[in-house]
């Protein structure tokens, strides 16, 4: 995966918001034929998809599409996303513009100077339509409007995903407005366009370009994880990161991240797992032009990538993520940590690495755990989940300093587990169940705090 180009321009301005002021109620209320009109929903996304409706003046919509839809065209191409603008309604002076793409976060792209970002296509497809919008604006108003403080982004989020942005007592909304600088409102009923539906809120947001980018990737990022957890037991694809790609600037995705754990009422944390895997069976794990990592994300809802080699190293890390909420049920990063072993072992039958899966046969994975997050999982006379060992049957061990594979960070931890292939299988669903608890926990994890996630392994 490579990191997106920058947007068709950098030179951006505001989305047109002048008010009309019979716009908003129904063409019944402003007098004369009632006329119907059909809200022309986007088609469901497909599992590992996330959808969002962002809004476009009339004016501007034709431009931003292009001569026969070549602008959209061309930003489908470099975002992956499904680009499609609503038809226009009598009397509404801004059109709905559908944005449909996978939700797990798979790359770094450019936001801005020297800003970067990791983001989901839908929320690159989302970012680069706006950025065009504003695009537009300018151009037709003649004007610079890079330090403008009134720039304008307005998106329809069905009523039952607001609460994921505002958060208790409007605490995550309010983190999200001090760390952006932007100003977010979600406007009241009288105030949809007509182009909205019967269940659509609006949420807008108001600011400098930067600020507003900041804020709306916060919102996405919010209204993806909001979507995922309610399609969690269909293991829609959920917002991981690819450590792989590095900033050659200041990243934007470091302030998102501040945005979203800025309280500890922010129900979603960024879940994230290390396996070492032999670079004998990397590829096989992969599979051919990635196609069995992309069928296991698609199926789980975790981001899955694979470290490029280190050198003199015989072992890859595969870094799987997901953004989550704190429910115990059906985690996609725990899920997809599972998987990825399960897949790892085959390929090593495959190859005559190992001679089986029985119930007789050993096999061994490890998991790099930082130096943050060891603590979870010792007791208090240095043993590695000695209570998991005993539930599942399989060896668990703290491999010593000295032998850190090359591909190893500074601050990582090896823990190797042993034992046969359902013990092991078993233990790895243990042992991220208890890491995962860090990622939510403010206060120091400690053995045996972890609970409700169920005891059994999925299939």
């Amino acid at each position: 995966m490579e990191a997106a180009a920058p947007p068709p321009s950098q030179k951006l301005t505001k989305l047109e918001t002048t008010k009309q002021p019979n716009n908003h109620r129904s063409p019944s209320a402003r007098g004369g034929a009632s006329i119907k009109t059909k809200h022309q929903n986007p088609d469901p996304p497909a599992a590992a998809q996330v959808a969002f409706r962002l809004l476009c003046h009339v004016r501007t919509a034709g431009a931003v599409i292009g001569n026969s839809g070549s602008v959209i065209r061309r930003l489908e191409t470099l975002t992956g996303s499904k680009i499609k603008f609503e038809e226009g309604l009598p009397n509404c002076h801004e059109r709905v513009v559908n944005i449909v793409g996978d939700a797990a976060v798979e790359k770094r792209i450019s936001v801005g100077e020297e800003e970067t970002a990791e983001v989901s296509k839908a929320q690159e497809g989302l970012l680069r339509v706006f950025e065009r919008v504003l695009e537009v604006e300018s151009n037709s108003e003649n004007k610079e409007r890079e330090n403008n403080e009134f720039n304008c982004c307005r998106l329809l989020v069905q009523t039952g995903r607001v609460g994921a942005v505002m958060g208790k007592g409007g605490k995550i909304v309010d983190g999200i407005r001090k760390s952006s600088g932007a100003k977010i409102r979600v406007l009241k009923k009288e105030q949809l366009p007509v182009c909205a539906g019967p269940k659509d809120e609006l949420i807008q947001i108001t600011g400098g370009i930067m600020a507003v980018k900041k804020a709306l990737l916060a919102v996405s990022r919010l209204l993806q994880g909001r979507t995922l957890r309610g399609e969690a037991t269909r293991h829609l694809s959920s917002a991981g990161t690819d450590l792989e790609f590095h900033s050659v600037g200041h990243s934007a995705s470091a302030d998102v991240d501040k945005i979203l754990n800025s309280h500890e009422d922010s129900s979603s944390r960024k879940v994230t797992f290390k396996i070492l895997c032999s670079s004998r069976i990397a590829g096989g794990v992969i599979g051919k032009g990635g196609d069995t990592i992309r069928c296991l994300e698609n199926e789980t809802g975790a981001s899955v990538n694979f470290v490029s080699p280190a050198s003199g190293s015989t072992e890859r890390v595969a870094i799987i993520s997901a953004l989550e909420s704190h429910d115990p049920l059906f985690s996609p990063a725990q899920i997809a940590a599972v998987r990825v072993f399960a897949r790892s072992m085959e390929v090593s039958v495959d190859q005559r690495l190992i001679s089986g899966l029985g119930k007789h046969e050993s096999v061994s994975t490890r998991l790099l755990v930082g130096s943050s997050q060891i603590g979870c999982l010792m007791d208090e006379g240095g043993r590695v989940s000695p209570d998991i060992s005993i539930a599942t049957g399989a060896e668990i061990i703290l491999v010593g300093p000295d032998c850190l594979p090359k591909c190893a960070q500074i601050g990582d931890n090896v823990v190797q587990i042993t034992g046969n292939y359902e013990n092991v299988k078993n233990t790895v669903f243990q042992l991220t169940g208890r890491l995962r608890e860090s990622f939510f926990s403010e206060a120091e994890c400690r053995n045996g705090s972890y609970s409700g996630i169920p005891r059994t392994s999925p299939n």
